[in-house]
């Protein structure tokens, strides 16, 4: 899998806009649709930020295979909102802290609460 290609897989199984994931590593959107596009190539500060940001496994940015994001580690408040409840669940039952359990269920809380109050 091409770089660009990888990249692209990243923003959308994190399942972030192309602005929002420009915005959250410090760079324009249209710089992240050069890349994601292969007519730019980005510097090893930006891909050790984005992996870094979206807990991105080292294996699978290798290998291109296995799981995408290293859920031992915490996502993203912004994708763990957006993660299927499966996969919330997955990411709860790998969690050991109890701290950070706690924290993964007040923000799924706060979040379906937000949402019911959008909603009217």
């Amino acid at each position: 899998m091409k770089l660009s290609e990888k990249i692209r897989v990243v923003r959308e199984a994190a399942k972030v806009s192309r602005k929002d994931f420009a915005a959250s590593l410090r760079v324009s959107e249209s710089w992240i649709g050069q890349i994601e596009n292969g007519k730019k190539e980005p510097g090893d500060a930006l891909l050790d930020l984005m992996m870094f940001k979206y807990h991105v496994s080292v294996d699978w940015w290798e290998t291109g295979e296995g799981e995408i994001f290293d859920t031992k580690k915490k996502l993203p408040l912004d994708t763990r909102r957006e993660l299927a409840h499966s996969e919330f669940d997955k990411v709860y039952d790998e969690t050991e802290d109890n701290g950070d359990k706690l924290e993964l269920v007040s923000d799924l809380l706060a979040f379906l609460a937000k949402r019911r109050q959008s909603r009217g």
